[in-house]
Formats: structure tokens, sequence, C-alpha cells
């Protein structure tokens, strides 16, 4: 018995202080939005971008949207290429890395917020890899509805 409670003491005394460096933790992390624009400011040249155009400019084939992209490509000294058609009329544009031009010297959010601004575009957003940075703790978790 007392060998028993020997052992426990050290177990319970490390679980009691990792509990709160796991609440430390949790509570610098209040703003997920933070997070989540930093993580795309880490990896600036994301795949790609998202772009949806204005009703009346959306592409009316593949060629149209590709011949589009290259031009906007074009315009901004990127090398573009259309990627795929999303829900509700979006474009994904992938970026094709280059050697002539220094991915380094792009700045992807500059660009983006210059695509948003052009008149036959609704809205332009980085294609960005969105990660979960906690997990739930809520016990009821699995009963609700996702």
């Amino acid at each position: 018995m007392l060998k028993l409670n020997k052992l426990a003491m050290p177990i319970m005394a490390a679980l009691a202080m990792s509990s709160q460096v796991d609440a430390q933790g949790f509570s610098n992390n209040a703003n997920l939005d933070d997070n989540i624009s930093s993580s795309v400011k880490m990896n600036p040249l994301a795949p790609g971008i998202i772009v949806k155009y204005k009703s009346n400019n959306r592409s009316q084939s593949l060629e149209h949207a590709s011949a589009r992209a290259t031009e906007m490509g074009n315009a901004y000294g990127l090398n573009l290429k259309f990627k795929r058609m999303m829900s509700g009329n979006a474009e994904v544009l992938s970026i094709v890395k280059d050697d002539s031009k220094s991915a380094k010297a792009i700045d992807l959010d500059k660009i983006v917020q210059q695509i948003s601004k052009r008149p036959d575009v609704e809205y332009a957003e980085i294609d960005a890899l969105m990660v979960p940075y906690l997990v739930p703790n809520d016990t009821a978790y699995n009963t609700q509805w996702h």
C-alpha cells in the first residue's frame, strides 16, 4: 500500500500541472480569427485564389475561364491557371510556381485586395487550407448537429 502511494503522488502532481498548462494555453488563444489569418500570412503563397465574378460577367465556358485567369495573372504578375468551378459560380485559380517570378516577392494579400476592387468581381479571397485549432470540450458535442 505504501509503495502505491509513493507512485500515485508524482503521477497526480504531473497530471495537475499539465492541466494548468493546457488551461493557460487555451486562454491565450481567445481570438481564433487572428490564428486563422496568421496561418495564411505564414504561407503567403497559398495554392490559389477564389474569385467570384458578378452575375453578368460569369465565365460561359472552360476556355473563357482559362483565358480570363491567364489575363488576370498577367495583369498582376502571377502565373494563374483556371483550376475548377465552385458552387455559387466562384472560380478557383491556381498559382503556378514559376522560376522567372520570385515567389517571395509576391504579396498575395495585396493582389487579392486589388482583384476584389475590379468592377467585374464580386469577391476574391485566398484559397488557403483551414485547419481546426481547438478540439471542442462540450460533453454533448456528439449529439449536436454539424
